[in-house]
């Protein structure tokens, strides 16, 4: 059975407190309506280096 992978990037405003985001974020991916049949995970993800650091994505 092959797999499928989805990466969503987010770019926060300026105003955006990303505390907040990431809190809410990771409410919302623990969240039991997120639950779907033979999803095996879901990800937060945070860039530490580069063009990415400090930016958000879900696996």
């Amino acid at each position: 059975m092959s797999r499928i992978f989805a990466i969503h990037e987010y770019e926060l405003t300026h105003d955006t407190d990303s505390q907040e985001f990431e809190q809410v974020l990771k409410d919302i991916l623990l969240s039991k309506e997120l639950d779907m049949p033979r999803l095996e995970s879901r990800h937060f993800l945070k860039g530490y280096k580069g063009q990415r650091k400090n930016k958000n994505s879900v696996l």
